[in-house]
């Protein structure tokens, strides 16, 4: 295997074991989601079972998001502005364009660290009859479409200045940024992708970091 440790397909733990564990996640997340729920009224009492939906039918059930080369819309959004709008929405009771667009750069990000993963996994996908943008329309693809997510990213500043001019800085991302896409673009040994995975997480950090002092400067 390229990737990390399976711990089903390791031994370390049984399927029954992950199963139970799944199940006991997800109460939780009922559970504390409920508690939100209370708090943010219908709208987050509607978000909460989607999600976890969503959660469960990643991998599993008859139609897998992650099999038929959707999983990337589904990651930018709830990755995204899903996530900083209904977090917006929490705390203010009130539903903002700006919040929701602050967050197509971090799902943009996060769909990059998806990417690597297919364009290292993508003999096995194709194998396992895993439909993937990058089996469907190959490497070539795979390697241009992370290349569009991280420079759109880094971009976003420009159309969601608002109140806040120093969010451009935020732009400076580009520059380590443009060395993970020469890395990608130039990389054919599929194991060679998994250093690629921390250092796109940690763009995706940096981004949001820089993101949040330039918002309360």
């Amino acid at each position: 295997r390229k990737g990390p440790i399976r711990v089903t397909a390791s031994g370390l733990m049984s399927v029954a074991q992950v199963k139970m564990t799944t199940i006991l996640v997800m109460s939780a997340t009922a559970i504390f989601g409920s508690a939100l729920a209370l708090h943010g009224g219908f709208l987050i009492a509607c978000l909460i079972p989607f999600s976890l939906l969503l959660a469960v039918g990643y991998t599993a059930g008859p139609f897998p998001l992650a099999y038929l080369g959707i999983a990337e819309f589904f990651v930018l959004l709830f990755f995204g502005p899903v996530a900083t709008g209904m977090t917006y929405y929490l705390q203010t009771g009130a539903l903002s364009g700006p919040a929701f667009a602050a967050g197509i750069a971090p799902g943009l990000l996060s769909c990059s660290i998806l990417i690597i993963n297919n364009l290292r996994d993508v003999s096995e996908d194709r194998e396992a009859n895993k439909k993937t943008l990058i089996v469907r329309f190959g490497t070539r693809f795979g390697k241009w479409e992370y290349c569009f997510a991280i420079v759109l990213a880094c971009l976003m500043p420009l159309f969601t200045l608002g109140r806040h001019p120093l969010v451009l800085l935020t732009m400076l991302v580009l520059i380590p940024g443009l060395f993970l896409i020469t890395a990608v673009c130039k990389n054919t040994d599929p194991l060679a992708y998994n250093p690629l995975f921390g250092k796109t997480g940690k763009l995706l950090t940096l981004y949001t970091t820089l993101y949040f002092f330039t918002q309360i400067l």
